[in-house]
């Protein structure tokens, strides 16, 4: 998100995820460890941490600031740790359509999350591009007079829109046309697995409340390195050493709230090496990574973050182990 402050102002900026209390939400999607950096654009093109919220497992973070007039970015973060099936979690055989001919709860809960996360002005419908976006993830492809004569004109909807009941009767359709088999593999397509876990993505919501004027900017950052840029600064601001070799050091930030570890490897030798971080003897903790072990290539010089770790939501304890070796490159 890029922020334009005009006049130095204090904002209240809040990353906001769906309540658990919501029925489905507790058992398939549970709360993210969330928080957010406020950078700094410099004129040179760089940018400069100027504040962060640390991460929490909470509905909302919230953090105050002051800022002078200039351009910044506001980049909610995550370690994605959580982002994923728990080891724990159980499965269950879910039946679509119920013997009473309704939605299971979950399928409905779970259609309910994927109507937020295409409903991207937040006006409780789906327009025709929203639609497409959907349709293009399920690889099913319909034109606006399509949407307008199979969609608008045969479900609950607006001139404008498909609402969420319109949406929900839609699913309740393609379940009982197309069979369960086809409509898993959408359900797949779109991040989630056979008990409907949400193994991708999460819907959130950023608000931003301020004393005077000032204009935020919705910017597509998938193509760029802020995440790993962000991790290098924090690493940089708060990192505590981890242990040091002849020719590399490594730090890590701890988020007290999640028992969540944040690495970096700095590259103190005059040619670029490949650095391995091995957690994999770490006992009930999770990663920002398939695995516990990560392999990175740095300059000379250089500070690389690493990953993530974070202990198990469920366990009372954990065991966190970190060793850090590097080796010449073959270039």
């Amino acid at each position: 998100y890029s922020l334009d402050v005009q006049e130095r102002s204090t904002l209240v900026i809040g990353v906001h995820q769906e309540d658990e209390r919501i029925n489905g939400v507790l058992s398939r999607r549970p709360y993210l460890d969330i928080g957010c950096a406020i950078l700094k654009r410099n004129s040179e093109g760089s940018i400069t941490l100027v504040a962060y919220k640390d991460l929490i497992c909470d509905r909302q973070a919230e953090l105050e600031v002051t800022l002078d007039p200039g351009s910044y970015i506001i980049l909610p973060r995550t370690t994605g740790c959580t982002l994923r099936r728990m080891p724990d979690a159980p499965s269950e055989s879910i039946k679509m359509i119920t013997d009473k001919g309704e939605l299971h709860e979950l399928i409905e809960s779970t259609i309910s999350d994927i109507f937020r996360k295409f409903d991207m002005l937040l006006n409780r419908e789906l327009s025709y591009t929203e639609f497409k976006g959907f349709c293009e993830c399920i690889n099913k492809h319909i034109t606006e007079h399509d949407f307008r004569t199979t969609i608008l004109e045969k479900y609950c909807s607006s001139n404008k829109g498909l609402s969420y009941r319109g949406f929900l009767d839609f699913w309740q359709d393609s379940i009982e046309q197309n069979g369960e088999e086809k409509i898993w593999k959408w359900f797949e397509a779109l991040g989630y697995d056979r008990d409907l876990y949400s193994i991708r993505s999460r819907c959130f919501i950023l608000t931003v409340h301020g004393e005077n004027d000032f204009a935020v900017t919705v910017r597509n950052a998938i193509q760029t390195d802020l995440d790993n840029q962000t991790n290098i600064l924090l690493i940089k601001e708060n990192g505590t050493p981890l242990e040091g070799k002849k020719g590399i050091r490594a730090f890590h930030t701890f988020s007290k709230a999640v028992h969540g570890y944040s690495y970096g490897v700095i590259n103190d030798h005059s040619a670029p090496i490949e650095a391995t971080l091995d957690c994999s003897k770490s006992e009930k903790m999770l990663f920002s990574g398939k695995t516990g072990l990560v392999k990175k290539r740095i300059e000379p010089g250089q500070l690389e973050f690493m990953m993530h770790a974070m202990a198990l939501p469920s366990a009372d304890t954990f065991v966190r182990s970190a060793k850090c070796t590097w080796q010449p490159t073959n270039d």
